[in-house]
């Protein structure tokens, strides 16, 4: 499941008069994978992309991110030590809101751990290397008064067959966090 929590570790030191609109160059001379935008601001969400050896799979994580509908957001992009040249795909997208992190390898929580040192934000979400949002996943995501938001996912093979969902589930679910800990455990 993707799912959203309130509470990044240090989203109540921010300013709150600090402009929240990232600026968008759309302009040709932009030498990015995507539009360039600028962040000069206080993001509402942490994404949290942890990563060991996943090249391979990177780049389309990093461009389902980008691409989303809702910019008021920060990637951290952890590596967890790899070896296979993921670093160097992740610094070919030229997005200020793109944070590196990299470490010894420790595994995926000390990784998400570091991303959660590092994370702005009032929200925080983690995305592994190998997954893909649509455009819409975040701003569907913001849920007013909930401090927990959880919603549904689909599974595709290398062929681009869809071979399992959990359309059922498929609704935004919003919960206080005593709530949504019960709910993460207890199914």
């Amino acid at each position: 499941y993707l799912w959203l929590i309130r509470g990044g570790r240090h989203h109540n030191e921010l300013n709150s008069s600090v402009n929240t609109t990232p600026i968008i160059d759309d302009s040709e001379s932009s030498r990015v994978r995507s539009r360039r935008i600028f962040c000069n601001y206080n993001p509402k969400i942490s994404v949290v992309v942890t990563s060991y050896n996943y090249a391979h799979l990177i780049m389309e994580t990093l461009d389902s991110l980008v691409a989303q509908t809702y910019k008021n957001f920060e990637l951290i992009v952890v590596d967890d030590g790899s070896t296979d040249g993921s670093q160097e795909i992740v610094k070919e997208f030229e997005d200020s809101r793109i944070r590196f992190e990299r470490k010894e390898n420790g595994g995926v929580s000390s990784a998400r751990n570091l991303g959660l040192d590092n994370a702005k934000g009032e929200w925080i979400t983690f995305v592994d290397a190998d997954d893909e949002l649509s455009e819409d996943a975040l701003e569907s995501l913001l849920v007013e008064n909930a401090d927990f938001v959880v919603c549904g996912y689909e599974c595709y093979n290398m062929n681009g067959e869809k071979f399992f969902s959990t359309a059922s589930y498929n609704y935004y679910l919003s919960l206080n966090v005593d709530d949504a800990i019960t709910q993460m455990y207890m199914g």
